[in-house]
C-alpha cells in the first residue's frame, strides 16, 4: 500500500474558478500527470482519473466561504466532479496493473 497524500485547500483563498483551479491543480501537482492543464472541470477529472488523484485526500477547508464565491451552482458542479473521481473504478484504466494498489481518491468539506 503507497502513503496516502492529504492535500488541504483553503476555501477562503478561493475567490472565484480560476483560483480555485490554480489552488487545486498545484496542491494535486497536476504538472506531474499532465502538460498543459486546462483549468476546467473536464481537465480536473481528466487529470484525477489519470492517476493525480490516486493515494489522496483532499480536505476543502472553510468551504462554505467557497460556495459564496464560487457561486452554489458551479460549487455543485466541483462536487459532482469530485465525487466521480471518488467513485471512478481503477479498473476501468488501461494502466490497471501499475496502479492496482493504490488507493482511492476520497475529499471532505470543512
Amino acid at each position: 500500500m503507497n502513503n496516502i497524500n492529504h492535500i488541504y485547500i483553503d476555501g477562503n483563498d478561493i475567490k472565484d474558478k480560476k483560483i480555485f483551479h490554480k489552488k487545486i491543480g498545484e496542491a494535486l501537482n497536476v504538472g506531474f500527470f499532465i502538460h498543459g492543464y486546462g483549468y476546467n472541470l473536464d481537465a480536473l477529472i481528466d487529470v484525477m482519473t489519470c492517476g493525480a488523484g490516486l493515494n489522496c485526500v483532499l480536505y476543502w477547508q472553510h468551504s462554505e466561504s467557497s460556495k459564496k464565491n464560487l457561486g452554489i451552482e458551479y460549487f455543485n458542479k466541483i462536487i459532482d466532479t469530485l465525487k466521480e473521481v471518488e467513485n471512478y473504478q481503477i479498473k476501468q484504466c488501461e494502466l490497471y496493473e501499475q496502479y492496482k494498489n493504490d488507493s482511492p481518491f476520497k475529499f471532505y468539506l470543512e
